[in-house]
């Protein structure tokens, strides 16, 4: 019995600690940008989708960053349409987002981040290994990649994967 409690207290206390699954920043390409009053409307669209700390627009290279609260997560998807708003299209994104690798079925891998899940498509064989080492370990893992809509559905295909940080 007491081992039965133990594992239940150790399950309860890593399924409710999501303090770091989440989107803690994000790079979008913003087409058509080239004036600081340009700059200014994606700036302000953009603080207003949910999660966002900061913006920083950078007009020369054609691209916003987002930076989330504390202990926020950015809500990725709302970024094209924000981006829209301003009058501009949005092209490609990067993310920043922690959370635990897990089996999606099959041989798919998704990153789970408290009630969300993104899938992953990994074309590196070196990093696929990596990411698949670290399934069912319960290990939190910060990944870093281009993420996409497909077909209505959000891929996110890692560059990079690293433990978290204490």
């Amino acid at each position: 019995m007491k081992t039965f409690f133990v594992s239940l207290v150790t399950a309860l206390f890593f399924f409710t600690c999501p303090a770091f699954a989440r989107v803690s920043s994000l790079v979008v390409e913003v087409n058509g940008m080239a004036c600081p009053f340009c700059a200014f409307g994606v700036e302000k669209r953009m603080q207003h989708v949910p999660g966002v700390e900061s913006v920083a627009v950078d007009i020369q290279a054609g691209k916003a960053r987002a930076t989330a609260g504390h202990d926020a997560s950015i809500q990725y998807q709302d970024v094209p349409r924000a981006v829209k708003e301003a009058g501009f299209t949005a092209g490609d994104m990067w993310i920043t987002a922690g959370g635990r690798v897990e089996n999606n079925g099959g041989n798919g891998l998704i990153l789970q981040m408290k009630d969300l899940f993104i899938p992953l498509t990994v074309d590196d064989n070196v990093l696929k290994q990596r990411l698949t080492a670290v399934v069912g370990t319960g290990h939190q893992v910060v990944l870093k990649g281009r993420i996409r809509s497909k077909e209505g559905a959000w891929i996110l295909y890692p560059e990079t994967m690293e433990p978290k940080k204490p």
